[in-house]
């Protein structure tokens, strides 16, 4: 498919996209590093001591970036497969 800017494919070319994305390989490995440094982060707040609270808003900035892209791609594989079940 050709590169496309998202307002402008619709709701299902968009679907299609996600379900291809979070089938693959690559997403598995992003999912998994991601996930891998969500736990360090974790770690890191509950065990670290910090002088500076801008150190712990970066990390919580951080963990919550990474949260959301994984959160978004598996929440829309979830609703792309319940949709189709029903049709």
């Amino acid at each position: 498919m050709s590169k496309k800017k998202a307002g402008t494919l619709s709701t299902e070319q968009k679907d299609s996209i996600i379900l291809e994305t979070v089938r693959t390989d690559g997403w598995g490995l992003i999912s998994e590093m991601a996930q891998a440094r969500i736990n360090g982060i974790k770690q890191q707040l509950e065990t670290s001591q910090f002088n500076d609270l801008k150190e712990i808003s970066f990390l919580q900035g951080e963990l919550k970036g990474l949260q959301t892209v994984l959160n978004y791609g598996n929440n829309r594989l979830e609703k792309i497969l319940r949709e189709r079940v029903k049709k």
